[in-house]
């Protein structure tokens, strides 16, 4: 591996390794995504969507949320083969982890995170978070609550969250809960409601109203469109409520922060983490990043990249490092306070 890099650090020019005398603001790409928005001042998190084939085109996918831990890491945790999205974490370091089901969260270091999970039921989208190190993990498996009346709820699309150290974490299943009637319920790629009459009603990728005569709306795309307009680059962009460690980013002038101000970069081991400013020594690209019209999170002509498995998480790369990596697609999902 360490071969691979340094060829490509000599034939590409744009690789450079980011040296704290330099101006970390010009580590970008070279290419720039057609019609992409390099600002973007919204509150948004990343949903994992794992593409069927290396080429990236078919988006026939499992969508996954994905967590932060405290270093900023980005970790996304594994599924199995019938689990679908879940959101990404973000930890106390920056690294990006994605566990399977639930929300991806960040670690303390800035890295993001994604933790695997034994096979499981069908599971849809859960959040990524993020811990104190900035690492992003998103966990397989959540635990299954149970409420009063026996009912067991599962939520599917749970956010991705950030971890202290910046560590991006995505857990692989949600949470299963029980009510106090003994009934068990699973929530899908966004959260289920129940209104006062006893009805339950389950929002999708724009929400569902009910006026005052009982009916129930639903607003056409050319509606979605037209509200979404003011921010979003598609009207495809989902909403989710907004949890303590979930990454939660902003873009601007193509450089990507997280809620503690960190850099998203990609670093010298080809990571997507969150450092700084400024970012960490070694980085290879820490702007160039984009939203394209389809709601991907993009980095200069490309919107492909790879969660590879590392243990009991996925950690997020902008290219294929290992065997266990995957080729994924990194969806916005705007954050909003519920």
């Amino acid at each position: 591996m360490h071969f691979s890099l340094t060829v490509l650090a000599l034939l590409t020019p744009a690789l450079a390794a980011y040296v704290p005398s330099d101006p970390w603001t010009d580590l970008k790409p070279e290419g720039v995504f057609p019609s992409g928005t390099t600002d973007y001042s919204a509150k948004f998190g990343i949903q994992i969507v794992t593409l069927s084939d290396k080429s990236a085109e078919t988006v026939a996918a499992k969508r996954e949320v994905v967590n932060q831990i405290g270093d900023g890491q980005i970790q996304h945790q594994s599924v199995s083969a019938t689990t679908t999205a879940s959101v990404i974490n973000q930890i106390g370091d920056g690294q990006i982890q994605h566990q399977t089901a639930s929300v991806i969260n960040q670690i303390g270091d800035g890295q993001i995170q994604h933790q695997t999970a034994p096979p499981a039921p069908t599971v849809t989208a859960s959040v990524i978070n993020q811990i104190g190190d900035g690492q992003i993990q998103h966990q397989t498996a959540s635990v299954v609550n149970q409420i009063g009346d026996g009912q067991i709820q599962h939520q599917t699309a749970s956010v991705v969250n950030q971890i202290g150290d910046g560590q991006i974490q995505h857990q692989t299943a949600s949470v299963i809960n029980q009510i106090g009637d003994g009934q068990i319920q699973h929530q899908t790629a966004s959260v289920i409601n129940q209104i006062g009459d006893g009805q339950i009603q389950h929002q999708t990728a724009s929400v569902i109203n009910q006026i005052g005569d009982g009916q129930i709306q639903h607003q056409t795309s050319e509606n979605v469109a037209a509200a979404a307009a003011t921010e979003a680059p598609s009207s495809g962009i989902q909403q989710a409520c907004i949890g303590n460690d979930n990454l939660a980013m902003t873009l601007k002038d193509s450089i990507l922060r997280d809620g503690a101000g960190r850099v998203g970069a990609i670093v010298s081991n080809r990571q997507f983490q969150f450092d700084g400013p400024p970012p960490q020594a070694g980085s290879i690209y820490a702007a160039g990043w984009s939203i394209t019209q389809d709601g991907l999170l993009a980095l200069g002509e490309g919107t492909e990249f790879f969660q590879c498995k590392s243990g009991d998480f996925y950690n997020l790369y902008d290219q294929n490092v290992a065997e266990q990596c995957e080729p994924v697609h990194l969806s916005i999902i705007e954050l909003i306070s519920c």
